[in-house]
């Protein structure tokens, strides 16, 4: 009879869609087999450019650091400060030079107050400023003799409100991005980002909507760098 080799067919078919192979485990959504992934240790791609070898990056990953018992910081400002908008002549301008060494104190007072913290030490333009590269400013701070390099970029801007049967408000916001670099190893342990805003209202002392903006925007600026040194005297603590 015909029907034999049917019969035959179709028993093959199911017995090949219900049989489970040896050794591996189905994937439910497709039914391949399914084995586990390779664990990639290294990179594979070929950068030529890169300054650390393969066997370097492994060390470092899977390394640790270890700061000195007693710390010695440089501070550099790797930011552009946009302040001196509202100054006239701001390079001789007392209040300007003020606010610029506010907020270094801000910052800095925030991490001499440490008991492992030997000195902290405002790094000069003349060493390193926002056209040095990264090498370069950790070559300025070993001249310094310093274990830490803290670098921060600042930036901050305005909104402006006008307000026709009020006084006037003003709401400004700084931003800093920090880092924290090893000076022996070139390793960052550390880092962050922090937004402040500050809004405020124009006051009998403003003698313009400028003066306004300016003590808003001031305002901002101290308070974020307050907030990330604090972070940072969190961290070396």
């Amino acid at each position: 009879m015909k029907i034999f080799p049917f019969l035959l067919m179709a028993v093959f078919i199911i017995s090949c869609g219900t049989s489970r192979p040896n050794g591996g485990v189905l994937d439910g959504s497709s039914g391949a087999e399914y084995t586990e992934p390779e664990i990639i240790t290294q990179s594979l791609f070929n950068d030529k450019e890169s300054n650390l070898s393969e066997a370097d990056i492994q060390r470092l990953l899977n390394g640790k650091i270890v700061l000195p018992d007693t710390l010695r910081i440089a501070l550099l400002n790797y930011s552009h400060n946009r302040n001196n908008r509202y100054y006239t002549y701001y390079w001789s301008n007392e209040e300007y030079l003020q606010l610029k060494q506010r907020s270094i104190d801000t910052l800095r007072s925030q991490i001499s107050a440490l008991a492992n913290v030997q000195k902290v030490t405002p790094m000069p333009a003349i060493l390193a400023n926002t056209n040095s590269k990264l090498v370069q400013m950790r070559e300025a701070a070993v001249r310094l003799q310093s274990d830490l390099l803290l670098i921060y970029h600042l930036r901050s801007d305005i909104y402006y409100q006008y307000k026709f049967f009020q006084k006037d408000i003003a709401k400004a916001y700084a931003t800093c991005e920090l880092v924290l670099m090893d000076v022996r190893t070139g390793m960052i342990p550390f880092s962050t980002i922090r937004t402040t805003e500050y809004t405020t209202r124009k006051q009998e002392q403003d003698i313009n909507i400028d003066e306004l903006r300016k003590r808003a925007e001031e305002r901002a600026i101290l308070q974020t760098l307050g907030k990330v040194g604090a972070e940072v005297a969190v961290f070396l603590r």
